[in-house]
């Protein structure tokens, strides 16, 4: 796209905090590392952890898949 200097670098942390707002199992699966700052920061921060919280872990029953009724 473009993107010189430290834009890189910004558009990288975007696109992370975009993939965790959407499914955070992945980016804790394919970044752990990044997660976590992620979490640092935005947990910490006033301004931002009014309106969002990123998790450690996600709630039991979320994303859990149920079989289809049988057939008697």
């Amino acid at each position: 796209m473009g993107y010189k200097g430290d834009d890189i670098k910004r558009e990288l942390m975007t696109e992370a905090i975009r993939a965790y707002l959407t499914n955070p199992n992945y980016l804790k699966t394919v970044a752990p590392k990044t997660a976590a700052r992620i979490r640092e920061y935005a947990n910490t921060n006033p301004k931002i952890s009014k309106f969002v919280q990123f998790n450690t872990l996600t709630p039991l029953g979320l994303g859990v898949a149920t079989s289809p009724p049988t057939e008697s």
